[in-house]
């Protein structure tokens, strides 16, 4: 359900994520290299249950960026997103804000995450 050809695409209006694409390029070829067949349909169907979810996104982030998040926290109830904007890949390693929500959600799942520390995050590039 992915391809290098859409990945590339994809990237070409975005000069971090062009610069991203050659490498990651390699992942498609590797993958090719190991001949494990088609995935079965129902593994490349979105997931669209109950289960509550955190999805902390980082505003600098061409391989997962904020535009495939949404859709996918909008597929899902009980799903809660944050943006930090000017954070790049690797969020909850770099964020103190980030653990405290993530520490927050695993304690209670169903409870509303408190954003307030994003006031003190540094602003978007």
């Amino acid at each position: 359900f992915e391809s290098m050809q859409k990945m590339r695409a994809q990237a070409a209006a975005d000069p971090i994520a062009r610069a991203v694409a050659g490498p990651a390029a390699r992942y498609f070829k590797a993958c090719d290299s190991v001949n494990v067949g088609a995935p079965e349909p129902m593994e490349i169907m979105p997931y669209t249950g109950p289960i509550p979810t955190l999805f902390l996104v980082a505003g600098i982030d061409p391989g997962c960026p904020l535009q495939f998040n949404e859709p996918a926290a909008r597929a899902m109830p009980n799903a809660q997103l944050v943006a930090f904007s000017g954070r790049t890949h690797g969020v909850a390693r770099l964020s103190a804000c980030a653990r405290t929500m993530m520490r927050a959600f695993l304690d209670a799942p169903g409870a509303k995450i408190d954003r307030t520390c994003l006031a003190q995050e540094p602003p978007a590039l």
